[in-house]
């Protein structure tokens, strides 16, 4: 088994990352990620004029991403990495589109909605690629 430079072994440094991993628990997987998904999937339902819609999609994704932040600094999943930014930014692509400061249709929100969820899905592959968490 392998160990790192200070001597401690990786297979115990991963435990460690798990036990820290907020998707390991389900409350804190459902406050961090399910309820901000719940809320986006509930704004299909709701006739939320654009702009209230573009905050409460905003809201969401900055909640996620911080959250994924959080994660990351947390147990170094590396995913985590990559969708804090993908999410945040996500969030000021909705509040752009909702104000139309960038002008990317009548259904803009809802295109940047899916390719934010594109994006953060497609950045799951360096764990399939290089593990689930960094060293």
């Amino acid at each position: 088994m392998s160990t790192d430079t200070t001597g401690g072994n990786l297979l115990q440094m991963n435990q460690g990352n798990q036990a820290r991993d907020l998707t390991r628990r389900l409350p804190s997987f459902i406050l961090a990620w399910g309820a901000p998904i719940a809320i986006l999937l509930a704004l299909n339902y709701a006739d939320l004029p654009i702009r209230q819609a573009s905050l409460a999609v905003t809201a969401c994704f900055v909640w996620m991403g911080v959250a994924c932040a959080v994660n990351a600094i947390r147990c170094r999943r590396r995913h985590c990495y990559f969708t804090s930014p993908v999410f945040l930014l996500g969030g000021v692509a909705a509040y752009l589109a909702g104000y139309n400061i960038i002008d990317i249709g009548q259904n803009g929100l809802t295109y940047v909605a899916w390719g934010t969820f594109l994006v953060a899905a497609i950045m799951y592959l360096p764990e399939g690629i290089r593990g689930k968490y960094m060293r």
